[in-house]
């Protein structure tokens, strides 16, 4: 090591990084300059996912009227067996309700979503981008029409899924007798 010091760096005073650097094997020498990553590396990503979570927790503790009525119907795999999450943090958002495995979103708007349509519109096409479905519904619809936006989830859910009957094979695929 400290040949290599002296020979990037003639006349400099060497000191032996290997007790002061635990990193020492990420050091580079890059044009006499030592490249040394930061000691904070990913300290950005794992302080801005702390702040989602607690954001997300906060959520959950102040949902509103309609969304822990639709929660009630959601919760413990109550939809034919498919499990969603609620406030749930998909990065940069935190959505009102996910089902992971059918990548599902549903959120629910408020009045003072009618003043964000842009923004709404533009989360929604990021999330879409990322291979998501989303279903939206206003408050006050959850609330008076439960039924109908519980079916609504339902059939989204169930859209696309495999039947459980596979179909007949076509002519050319028939067995000869």
């Amino acid at each position: 090591m400290q040949e290599l010091w002296e020979r990037d760096f003639p006349g400099g005073t060497f000191w032996p990084c290997q007790f002061f650097l635990p990193f020492v094997s990420e050091v580079k020498f890059v044009d006499s300059v030592i490249k040394i990553p930061s000691p904070l590396r990913g300290e950005r990503e794992r302080v801005r996912g702390a702040k989602m979570k607690s954001r997300a927790r906060a959520l959950r503790r102040s949902m509103t009227d309609a969304e822990k009525l639709l929660w009630r119907s959601l919760r413990d795999r109550q939809m034919d067996g498919w499990k969603f999450r609620r406030q749930h943090p998909i990065r940069p958002f935190i959505v009102d309700f996910v089902c992971v495995e059918r990548k599902l979103i549903i959120e629910l708007d408020g009045g003072q979503h009618a003043s964000k349509i842009w923004a709404d519109a533009s989360r929604s096409s990021y999330l879409r981008k990322k291979g998501y479905k989303i279903l939206r519904f206003w408050n006050n619809h959850v609330l008076k029409e439960t039924k109908a936006v519980l079916d609504t989830i339902l059939v989204t859910l169930n859209d696309d899924t495999p039947s459980p009957r596979p179909s007949p094979p076509n002519l050319g695929e028939r067995e000869s007798r």
